[in-house]
């Protein structure tokens, strides 16, 4: 009785240890919490992700990292070339057309979220491991460009036959993104090498002039052009953004942006693009072409081993902060695993991709002299139109 009286009191003695040191663990982190305050870790992204409200994401990763998140938006590569070379970033998210300029700079070998590849679907995988990328750079979102018609007036076995799609189309306007790179790989797929000797020119050496003359087209970020006017015919664009225009166009639906938008520049952006006339997304269809389509990443890329920096890209890269961003998007996940709470388009775009995943090309990189040549000529065929 006496030992048993014993290791009873030796017991409690060593849990009572134990709790007190966890609760004083606990205390003295939350002490560090308390007595350091947020670090600044400042974000270059494309628009849309980390909108300046703040919504879930945001509050997740700050509370996670005890950070203030610096984040400034770009709408074009042109205009993230700019802020790039203008200053330097903890972190940078932006599309792989600029890849050349981040990765290759940032050769800090300490550096390293390479790991966050590890979930990646087999195929993903393989493309990233293809690219050969630097430690410091991982994927942060994955889409691909789909063809968007009325159908109405197009079939998608039209969209075979690009060229002659376009020419048909002559009361409707035409909408291509803002991205001299993806518009370049559309043409480089759609034609034949006969009709790149016979149409191409060393004025017009990717097609922009043969492709767009005649018909009227409109380069845009958005599929919700401003101003009264024919609804379009026919799109080549970005998955996400294609679903968020069905999303914010069926009738009935929900409105315009919810709670997590609030004052977001995205919402400012969706708000003002919103056409007079009546847009019927239920009129429209979307397609991945195995060809013509092709696979687009976003890189996310962590310039210094900044502790906190790191913490922030690891909540960008992975977990519930990365998921709340991409469902709020519509962009897929490199993983393919599909956020919680992912609504029916959602759903939709993920089968459709994944579908189509392992007959698209993935868009090539160019590097910095390649990119600034094609954008100089893609200037040039903006102010043309």
């Amino acid at each position: 009785m006496i030992k048993k009286t014993l290791l009873f009191l030796a017991i409690s003695a060593h849990s009572i240890s134990h709790v007190s040191a966890h609760e004083s663990i606990h205390s003295t982190n939350e002490d560090h919490l308390a007595n350091n305050p947020p670090k600044e870790v400042s974000i270059l992204s494309w628009w849309g992700y980390l909108c300046g409200c703040k919504d879930n994401a945001v509050i997740t990763i700050e509370k996670a990292c005890n950070a203030k998140l610096m984040v400034d938006e770009f709408h074009t590569n042109s205009e993230f070339v700019e802020r790039y070379h203008k200053k330097p970033y903890d972190i940078y998210i932006y599309s792989d057309t600029g890849s050349g300029l981040i990765e290759r700079a940032a050769e800090n070998n300490a550096v390293d979220i390479s790991y966050l590849a590890n979930d990646y679907n087999p195929a993903v995988l393989k493309q990233y491991k293809k690219e050969q990328r630097k430690s410091n750079t991982a994927y942060f979102s994955i889409s691909a460009g789909v063809f968007v018609y009325n159908i109405d007036l197009i079939k998608y076995k039209d969209i075979d036959n690009l060229k002659d799609l376009i020419d048909s189309i002559k009361d409707h306007p035409i909408i291509f993104p803002d991205n001299a790179v993806d518009v370049m790989s559309l043409t480089d797929t759609a034609f034949s090498d006969q009709e790149k000797q016979r149409y191409f020119s060393k004025d017009d050496p990717y097609g922009f002039d043969y492709l767009f003359k005649g018909s009227d087209i409109k380069i845009a970020n958005t599929l919700l052009p401003s101003g009264t006017g024919k609804p379009f015919a026919f799109s080549y664009f970005w998955s996400g953004g294609t679903v968020q225009f069905k999303k914010r166009l069926t009738k009935n639906s929900p409105t315009i942006h919810n709670k997590e938008q609030e004052g977001s520049e995205l919402t400012k952006v969706i708000q003002k693009g919103i056409p007079d006339y009546d847009l019927d997304s239920r009129k429209y269809d979307y397609q991945f072409h195995p060809k013509l389509s092709h696979i687009t990443s976003d890189l996310l890329s962590l310039s210094q081993d900044d502790p906190t920096a790191k913490c922030v890209a690891d909540q960008l890269g992975q977990g519930p902060a990365h998921q709340s961003i991409l469902n709020r998007t519509y962009y897929l996940s490199p993983t393919m695993i599909l956020p919680e709470n992912a609504d029916d388009l959602y759903i939709e775009m993920h089968n459709k991709f994944i579908h189509a995943l392992a007959s698209m090309p993935w868009k090539k990189e160019l590097n910095p002299k390649e990119y600034q040549e094609l954008n100089t000529l893609w200037q040039k065929v903006r102010i043309g139109l």
